[in-house]
């Protein structure tokens, strides 16, 4: 009696020896997993943010631009299509810095997202 329930023991002790390794080998895969995929979405934010950061300076460039070009014409040195022309330009390139800022906002959101869930 005794013998045979030692060994249904050894065997239970067995089996769950053999579980709790798969489940140990299952975590480390899901941890490499995961590392990996913060590893590309920081390298997609850092893009997004020099994105950014490019958009900004370029949109800076653009303002003064403009400025030069509303003073001339409020001069009267430029006509009014032209004015609109340039106005319409400068509106490009700030919707252009928008985009870049919601496309960074997203890239940081999807970061956020892995590693506040792990």
């Amino acid at each position: 009696g005794g013998n045979a329930e030692a060994q249904r023991n050894a065997i239970a002790i067995s089996d769950i020896q053999v579980k709790v390794a798969e489940l140990q080998r299952g975590r480390a895969k899901i941890a490499d997993e995961i590392r990996e995929k913060v590893a590309v979405s920081l390298v997609k934010f850092d893009e997004a943010r020099t994105d950014f950061q490019t958009a900004q300076i370029v949109g800076a460039r653009a303002i003064h631009q403009f400025e030069l070009y509303r003073r001339k014409y409020n001069r009267g040195n430029n006509d009014t299509e032209g004015f609109l022309a340039q106005k319409s330009k400068l509106d490009k390139e700030k919707a252009q810095v928008y985009t870049a800022w919601a496309k960074m906002r997203r890239s940081l959101f999807e970061l956020k997202l892995l590693v506040l869930s792990v």
